[in-house]
């Protein structure tokens, strides 16, 4: 549902607003991301492979600035910010080791 959006902002270094149902605690959480992948991943309280979103978010009035993996179905919305982020400190700030699995040109 939401997959194709994330892939865009991720093409085009766009920050997303992306409110969540955060695992460990079931809440709604809206966190501002620079989108970096979406793969496929073994989620462990179903044990079935679902897509998630590593991206690395800002500093909110909880936590610092941090890396952020979300599994795509317990995504609520997306809000495509008027922010873009800079590609290559994202790959420094969450120690990139691997290629992406979402193409782009950066």
């Amino acid at each position: 549902m939401h997959k194709q959006r994330i892939i865009e902002a991720i093409q085009n270094q766009q920050m997303l607003r992306i409110t969540f149902r955060r695992e460990s605690d079931d809440n709604l959480v809206a966190r501002d991301v620079a989108p970096y992948d979406v793969y496929p991943q073994e989620n462990k309280k179903s044990g079935f492979t679902e897509d998630i979103l590593l991206g690395y978010t800002e500093a909110d009035f909880e936590h610092g600035a941090h890396v952020v993996s979300i599994y795509l179905d317990n995504i609520q919305s997306i809000t495509e910010l008027h922010k873009k982020f800079n590609g290559d400190e994202i790959k420094r700030l969450l120690k990139v080791r691997h290629s992406p699995h979402v193409s782009r040109n950066w």
